[in-house]
This record gives C-alpha cells, sequence and structure tokens, in this order.
C-alpha cells in the first residue's frame, strides 16, 4: 500500500529572512570584521615593526603613520578600511613623508647636491624628544661656524666646527648616499598584511556568530 504526503510549506518569511540576513547583516558582520583585523594590524606595526627598526622616542610618529581617521573606516555600504599616514597640522606635510616610504622600500636617501649632511650625536649635538635636531644646530642655521673638510688627512669628509684651542669638532658627516637603516627595513606593509590574513577569518566567523544570534 503506498500512502502520499502532500505537504504545503509557506516559504516566504523563510525567504525575507534570508534575504534580509544577506543584504544587512553579511555586510555587516564583513565591516566589523574587516575594522577589527585593521585594528589588530595596527597594534602590530606599532608595538613590533616600529620599534624594530627605528630608536622609540615618543609614539607620536607611530601613531601618526598607522592612523584610521573618520571616514575611512569600513561599514555596510563601504566595504573599505584604510591605515595611512596623516598630514602633520605644522608643516602640512604628510608624516614621514619621503623619509618612510624610504624606510618601507629599503632604499638609499640621494643627495639634491653633493653631499647629505648627517649629524654626529655628542657633546653639544644632540636630538630633540621627537628625534630631530634643533633648527638652531642645523647646518644653515650655523652658518660660517662650520668649516667644510673633504677627506684631508686623517679627518673624512663633513662639516667641522671650530672650538676653543682651534680644535675641531665634527658636526656632520657628509656623504653620497644614506641607506635606509641599519637595523632593517620597517616591515609596515609585510606585518600588517599578514596580521589581517591570519586574523581576518576568525573576527568574521564571530561577527556572523554573533548576527546570527541577534537576527529575528
Amino acid at each position: 500500500m503506498t500512502v502520499d504526503f502532500h505537504i504545503t510549506l509557506d516559504t516566504d518569511k523563510a525567504e525575507k529572512f534570508l534575504n534580509d540576513f544577506q543584504k544587512r547583516q553579511i555586510p555587516f558582520a564583513t565591516s566589523l570584521a574587516m575594522n577589527n583585523s585593521m585594528k589588530d594590524a595596527q597594534r602590530a606595526v606599532r608595538g613590533s615593526a616600529y620599534p624594530n627598526v627605528f630608536t622609540v622616542r615618543n609614539r607620536s610618529l607611530a601613531k601618526a603613520l598607522t592612523t584610521i581617521p573618520s571616514g575611512h573606516w569600513a561599514t555596510n555600504h563601504n566595504l573599505r578600511v584604510t591605515m595611512m599616514n596623516v598630514r602633520d597640522s605644522k608643516t602640512g606635510n604628510m608624516a614621514g613623508e619621503g623619509f618612510i616610504e624610504r624606510q618601507i622600500a629599503g632604499a638609499s636617501k640621494i643627495p639634491k647636491g653633493k653631499h647629505i649632511a648627517i649629524p654626529v650625536i655628542g657633546p653639544g649635538m644632540r636630538r630633540l624628544k621627537g628625534g630631530s635636531i634643533s633648527a638652531a644646530k642645523k647646518p644653515r642655521a650655523m652658518g660660517k661656524k662650520l668649516i667644510k673638510i673633504e677627506g684631508k688627512g686623517k679627518r673624512s669628509d663633513g662639516l667641522y666646527q671650530r672650538m676653543r684651542g682651534d680644535k675641531l669638532r665634527k658636526r656632520y658627516n657628509l656623504v653620497t648616499s644614506a641607506r635606509s637603516n641599519r637595523r632593517g627595513r620597517f616591515q609596515y606593509l609585510e606585518l600588517g598584511q599578514d596580521v589581517i590574513l591570519n586574523t581576518i577569518h576568525g573576527h568574521w566567523r564571530t561577527a556572523l556568530n554573533r548576527a546570527l544570534s541577534t537576527a529575528k
């Protein structure tokens, strides 16, 4: 004996739920995962890549190089999040402009003229808290106080200051090129990419499960 069952299912509510979940909850979960992964990359660059290459005198430059400005976070309608270096309000330049690109690429700096002047840190020549040399100690400001010597005797190319007793103290080395950093390249891109690839799937699963638990 054969028994036939005729079952009618109302799928309208199920279809509405699935469509709503796809249109709203999945983009929300994805944007949340993207933002959280970028935060992970931000912390990694600031806490690992930056101090591995630079002497950390303050945290302001690291923050300025890894900022996610308002309007650059991922949203349901714009699945894009951007971490960037920000513009300095005082100078109008992007933070680390030119210098940081060379550190990331491992490229050497080539002078516009004949030489690059590299400060010799020591008595009377110190870096400020931000890492730069004071304006009064720059070659242009010191002017006639500095004597240019190019490879004479035991002295290497440099700018020297005449001290008491006609003693000369080197203030700047003169070089034809300067490599990025003796500690190595600034692993900004590589570390950021690795962190994002290793964390985004976990963040997405967490966000999706949260969306499923709250969906009606």
